[in-house]
């Protein structure tokens, strides 16, 4: 269940595989936490451990995580976390 600091919702879970998981959902709406934490806990359970690894170390967010699991492109995420971000968007994150 996420837990509300300061007006924002966070998420504290320890994962096997990952271990704790301390990290804002960057959200004051207690039904889209709960959404996102579902996601990253669904992910979790379906073996995607470097989304959640990215999530826990602040390189992805949790929108970021639900949205790749609605749209089901989290292929896609994998694939973009283990080959780096593309030159475009490095030129990009660079400026």
């Amino acid at each position: 269940m996420p837990y509300l600091r300061k007006n924002v919702y966070y998420i504290k879970r320890n994962l096997p595989g990952v271990g704790i998981v301390r990290r804002s959902l960057e959200t004051e709406s207690k039904t889209r936490a709960q959404q996102l934490e579902r996601a990253v806990l669904r992910l979790h359970e379906l073996g995607h451990l470097a989304p959640v690894k990215a999530f826990a170390s602040g390189e992805l967010s949790a929108h970021a995580l639900a949205e790749a699991l609605e749209s089901g492109k989290v292929g896609e995420l994998q694939e973009s976390l283990r080959n780096g971000p593309s030159p475009t968007l490095q030129a990009a994150i660079d400026e």
